[in-house]
């Protein structure tokens, strides 16, 4: 007799041809003598139980399947093999648990990551200390973003408008910026991200940088040393580098504007960014005539005042709205 065939027979899971090939298998000769032999390799491969209780109940279901009025009755197991049966039933039903709690799928525990994010409105500036003990200084009309992720497995963040950065060296973690398109890794450094209307430019002024188009890594790469700065155009898929004065292009995050040969357009834009209005140039005026000049914690007034005086123009505040005239 096959030994599955028995195993299925003690837990009650033949099937009724099954059962009568057992019954007739029993009333051979030499059956029990080989029953006996089967069950005792089983429990000497199965650890010792002292769930009584539950063997108790095991042993009950085995008596009613070898009861005095089946044709079996000439085979009757002494307490000693009904315990080992029962032994190898319990240890069969153990394995079966094991075996299907292993075939389950473990849940997949997700994580939901927080974002967290920092903006600041027309005329406005913050300082912001990550947990990494970086630093961030947000000009105005700027926006950065982070998980709560950040500083354990990485540091990414996400710029739009114009920071800058003094990154807490960790050389296990890089330090990333994604402001668009192009995408900077950095490890302790300090450098200024630009990315408004188009235009994006990653200016170091202190360590190093790679510069990269995110998601074509290959395509066009730059490596940045101090008083570098990289310039990626709208729609042009290529990264131009050039050389920068850090005490002009940084003077922002301390209070301070700086123009050197600049457009009147640039001057404008970076007016209404940094005071929050909005200024209506006639069209007589020549916006592209440029300027020099210097401004530290300046109203909006006194600026104003200074370029009318060298760029020859009348000018109207009437709260946020501005007006150039000739």
């Amino acid at each position: 007799m096959e030994k599955k065939t028995l195993i299925k027979f003690l837990n009650g899971a033949c099937s009724p041809e099954e059962t009568s090939q057992v019954e007739k298998w029993l009333d051979l000769p030499g059956s029990r003598e080989e029953l006996d032999l089967i069950l005792q390799d089983s429990w000497e491969a199965i650890p010792e139980y002292s769930e009584d209780e539950a063997v108790d109940r095991i042993l009950d279901n085995i008596r009613l399947e070898i009861q005095p009025s089946r044709k079996i009755t000439r085979w009757k197991p002494d307490s000693h093999l009904l315990k080992i049966a029962a032994s190898f039933i319990l240890f069969g039903l153990v394995s079966l648990g094991i075996f299907k709690f292993a075939q389950q799928k473990e849940p997949a525990v997700q994580e939901t990551l927080k974002v967290y994010s920092r903006e600041t409105k027309v005329g406005e500036k913050l300082r912001i200390r990550l947990p990494d003990q970086t630093y961030v200084v947000l000009n105005a009309n700027s926006r950065i973003e982070f998980d709560s992720d950040y500083g354990k497995s990485k540091r990414s963040i996400k710029v739009s408008g114009e920071a800058f950065f003094d990154v807490a060296s960790n050389e296990k973690v890089p330090f990333i910026v994604d402001s668009g398109e192009l995408q900077t890794t950095a490890l302790g450094t300090e450098f200024n991200v630009f990315s408004r209307d188009g235009i994006e430019k990653i200016a170091l002024t202190e360590g190093k940088v790679k510069v990269e188009i995110e998601n074509l890594p290959t395509a066009d790469t730059k490596f940045l040393e101090p008083g570098q700065m990289a310039t990626l155009k709208e729609n042009t898929g290529e990264i131009s580098s050039s050389s920068f004065d850090p005490t002009i292009l940084t003077a922002w995050k301390e209070g301070r504007i700086r123009f050197r040969r600049t457009s009147l357009k640039d001057i404008v834009a970076n007016l209404q960014t940094w005071y929050g209005v909005e200024i209506q140039v006639k069209k007589t005026i020549n916006l592209n005539r440029k300027v020099s000049g210097e401004f530290n914690n300046e109203s909006l007034e006194n600026i104003l005042e200074g370029l009318s005086f060298s760029m020859g123009f009348s000018f109207s505040i009437n709260e946020n709205q501005v007006s150039i005239t000739n």
